[in-house]
């Protein structure tokens, strides 16, 4: 699917979107990109999320023991954005959060993938 975003959507998602060649307008700073046809997941569908109030989801394991992994939710629909929070992470970590910002059920998607690869849990 081809899908007109901003400029801005597309560096802050390139490893989602691929940008259909010469289709950048200066003026309006937007350009095309295509959007993979993947399967989405959703928080109800993983069994091993659990709703923490509000707008947080806590990853756990096999167990049930939470992971130390939260994935928080801002926003709704095509501009819901998540934070992918890894409590566990030390200093020298590069992953103590991820931002994934509003691409719609694609940036859920993601934000739930990298919360399972930041716990060492599989999906």
């Amino acid at each position: 699917m081809v899908k007109r975003i901003t400029y801005r959507q597309y560096k802050q998602n390139q490893r989602i979107y691929k940008p259909v060649a010469g289709s950048y307008d200066a003026a309006t700073k937007t350009i095309s990109v295509i959007i993979p046809d993947v399967k989405t997941i959703d928080f109800r569908s993983c069994k091993n999320f659990k709703r923490n109030g509000g707008n947080g989801y806590l990853l756990h394991n096999a167990d049930g023991v939470w992971t130390g992994i939260t994935v928080f939710q801002w926003g709704s629909g095509e501009n819901a954005n998540f934070l992918v929070e890894n409590a566990n992470a030390n200093s020298a970590s590069s992953e103590h959060n991820i931002t994934i910002y509003g691409t719609g059920a694609h940036a859920r998607t993601e934000a739930i993938k990298t919360a399972y690869r930041m716990a060492g849990v599989s999906l």
